[in-house]
């Protein structure tokens, strides 16, 4: 759970930054809907095959395969200085997006694994209602970091590592379901 609130808690500091920095290099709007529609598609087109993958290999593996791929990804945004770039903005986000379509069908596959029968509808509660949460605390800071967008990228990395260290760490208890 705890790892869950930290990369959705980056994830939605990460979009803000996204469109901020678009923003500040272009100036254009076109270019946020630009990213919207990045953001939407692989989900479309890899979450049939992100499904199969969470259910034929090691979840476990398959979540820290993809938060790391997802971390080295960000760190492309920290080359991103001018408006020709931009390109390289949708290429990262697409692949980040792609690297998230496996990771959730993985996560929401191990939480049975992980927490007692008895206390699964509770962790399902929260970890639907983190996401509320985690749009205001992951995009608060974000919003009043606007003076330097070409920063806040760089947090993410950061964000990526501390989501996976409960998946390593964790092992479930005995009497999971």
């Amino acid at each position: 759970m705890i790892g869950r609130f930290i990369s959705q808690m980056g994830d939605w500091f990460n979009s803000v930054a996204l469109f901020t920095l678009l923003l500040n290099l272009t100036g254009s709007g076109e270019t946020i809907a630009i990213i919207l529609i990045i953001k939407l598609l692989p989900t479309f087109f890899f979450g049939p095959l992100a499904g199969v993958v969470a259910d034929r290999f090691n979840r476990k593996t398959v979540m820290l395969a993809s938060d790391i791929l997802r971390g080295i990804t960000v760190l492309g945004f920290l080359f991103i200085e001018s408006a020709n770039q931009v390109w390289n903005v949708y290429a990262l986000t697409a692949l980040q997006v792609i690297l998230s379509t496996f990771f959730e069908p993985a996560e929401s596959a191990a939480v049975p694994n992980l927490i007692r029968r008895q206390d699964l509808v509770t962790a399902n509660a929260l970890g639907g209602a983190s996401w509320s949460v985690t749009l205001a605390l992951g995009a608060a800071p974000t919003a009043v970091s606007v003076t330097s967008p070409v920063l806040l990228p760089e947090l993410d990395p950061e964000k990526f590592a501390a989501a996976m260290l409960p998946v390593k760490v964790l092992s479930p208890p005995s009497d999971c379901a």
